[in-house]
C-alpha cells in the first residue's frame, strides 16, 4: 500500500472526523422521524398563543383560556408571554396552569392520554422574544429578523420560519406577506453580505468574524464559491441554509459578478422561505420538531459533501501511478531497435 504523507494522513483523518458527524447528524435526523407519532406534545414556550397551544396538544381552546381567566370569545391572540406580562405572572406560571388544564381535559377524553411535557429551565429565551414580536407585529418584524440573519447574525430564522407558517395555517398572519416580507429581506440580506465582502475587503470581514465567529465557515464557503459557483450559491440557500450568508461574503471577496450572484441567490432564497413556510403550515402542530430536523439535516448533507471531496482526494492519493502507454511503448520499440 502507498505510504502517505503527514498532510494525506491529516486528509484521511478529517475524512473519518466529517463522516462521523455525517452518521450523528443523519442519526439525529432520522430518529425523530421514526418516532414521529411519540411526539403529540411540543414544549410550551413563551412564543406560542393559546390556540396554538390548544391546536397542539389537540384539547378544546376554551379549557385554556378558563384557567387563565380568560374570555373564550373573541380567542386571546397574544404570545403567552404578552398574558404574563399582562396578568402578572412569570412565564412558569402560566405554563403550570396551561399544563394542568390539558390534563384535566385528557382526563374527560380517554383518546387523548399522553401528559403536557414542558422545557427544562425557566424565562424566555431570545428565540421565544423573536418569535413573540414576530407574531405581534407580523411581517415588518419578520422582513426585520430574516435580513440580519441572511447578512450573518445567528438567529433561529428556520424555527422563525416555520413557526410563521404555523401562524398563517391558525388564521394569525396572511400567507401571501409572509412569503413576501421574508423573501424581500433574505434577497437584500444576501446583497448587504455580498457588498459588505466585495467593497470592504478582507479586512472587514476578518474583523467581523473574530468577533462574531465564523471563520473556519468563510474558508469553506470560499471553497464551495471556487468549485461551484452559481449552483453552490443557489443550493446554499434552500438546502444548506447554514452555509448560506458566509458564501455570500465568499462570493463578494473573491468579486463573483453581482448580475449572476443575484440572478442564483433571488430564487434560491424564494424557494427557501416557500419551502419552510409551507412546512410549518402542514404541520403546525409540531413547529419545534420540524424545525429541529431540518436543522440536523442541514449540517448532515454539508457534513457529507465534506466527507464526499475528502474521501474523493483521499482515493486519488491512495491509487497506485500508472505509466503513460505512450512511454512504455516507446522503451518496447527501443529495445527492438537495439
Amino acid at each position: 500500500m502507498k505510504k502517505l504523507s503527514w498532510r494525506q494522513s491529516l486528509v484521511g483523518i478529517a475524512f473519518l472526523l466529517s463522516l462521523c458527524v455525517t452518521i450523528v447528524f443523519v442519526v439525529r435526523t432520522v430518529r425523530p422521524v421514526i418516532y414521529w407519532h411519540y411526539h403529540h406534545d411540543e414544549p410550551i414556550r413563551g412564543w406560542m398563543t393559546m390556540g396554538y397551544v390548544a391546536h397542539s396538544y389537540h384539547v378544546p381552546p376554551h379549557v385554556l383560556h378558563q384557567n387563565l381567566g380568560l374570555p373564550d370569545k373573541p380567542p386571546d391572540k397574544r404570545p403567552l408571554r404578552e398574558i404574563a406580562k399582562a396578568q402578572n405572572r412569570s412565564i412558569d406560571d402560566i405554563k403550570t396552569l396551561l399544563s394542568a388544564a390539558i390534563v384535566q381535559a385528557r382526563q374527560q377524553s380517554p383518546a387523548l392520554t399522553s401528559p403536557p411535557t414542558n422545557p427544562d429551565g425557566t424565562g424566555l429565551s431570545i428565540t421565544d422574544q423573536f418569535l413573540g414580536a414576530v407574531l405581534l407585529y407580523g411581517p415588518p418584524i419578520l422582513f426585520g429578523v430574516i435580513l440580519i440573519a441572511s447578512v450573518g447574525v445567528p438567529f433561529p430564522i428556520s424555527l422563525t420560519l416555520v413557526a410563521a407558517g404555523s401562524f398563517v395555517k391558525q388564521g394569525e398572519m396572511k400567507l401571501a406577506p409572509v412569503i413576501i416580507a421574508a423573501s424581500l429581506g433574505a434577497i437584500l440580506g444576501d446583497q448587504i453580505g455580498y457588498g459588505l465582502s466585495r467593497w470592504g475587503g478582507r479586512s472587514l470581514i476578518d474583523r467581523i468574524t473574530s468577533q462574531l465567529g465564523g471563520a473556519a465557515k468563510i474558508k469553506r464557503a470560499e471553497a464551495v464559491s471556487r468549485k461551484w459557483g452559481g449552483s453552490g450559491i443557489f443550493f446554499s440557500r434552500w438546502l444548506i441554509t447554514a452555509l448560506g450568508p458566509w458564501l455570500n461574503f465568499a462570493s463578494g471577496m473573491a468579486r463573483y459578478p453581482w448580475r449572476r450572484f443575484f440572478a442564483w441567490a433571488a430564487p434560491g432564497e424564494v424557494l427557501w422561505v416557500v419551502l419552510y413556510v409551507m412546512l410549518g403550515y402542514i404541520f403546525s402542530d409540531r413547529v419545534q420538531y420540524i424545525a429541529e430536523i431540518l436543522g440536523n439535516l442541514g449540517w448532515a448533507i454539508l457534513a457529507l459533501i465534506v466527507a464526499i471531496i475528502l474521501g474523493w482526494r483521499l482515493i486519488r492519493y491512495l491509487r497506485p501511478e500508472r505509466y503513460p502507454v505512450e512511454t512504455q511503448t516507446t522503451e518496447v520499440a527501443i529495445r527492438i531497435d537495439l
